[in-house]
């Protein structure tokens, strides 16, 4: 993981650090091959926009099948998601 994304330890308590303070401008579309281009940011936060209309950083974990299996932040904590490459409309 990269360094702002490690776990704080403190005590027998386990800490996320939070996501970038800031969002990047959308990129002209999504390329094909989505999921071979996210796997190359492993280690990095992400930022999506799906076409549902929800944003957020994320953090890969797992690519397998079309499916992105990470960590989302939701402006307060990380929380697991999981969403299809066909479901976003750009990323950063």
């Amino acid at each position: 993981m990269p360094e702002e994304a490690k776990l704080k330890i403190i005590g027998s308590r386990t800490y996320w650090i939070t996501a970038p303070n800031y969002i990047p401008k959308p990129s002209a579309g999504v390329p094909p091959g989505l999921c071979d281009t996210i796997r190359n940011t492993a280690g990095c936060f992400v930022y999506v926009w799906l076409k549902n209309n929800r944003e957020f950083w994320f953090y890969p974990e797992e690519i397998s099948g079309g499916t992105l299996t990470g960590y989302g932040w939701n402006g307060s904590k990380w929380s697991g998601v999981s969403f299809r490459s066909d479901s976003v409309l750009s990323y950063c």
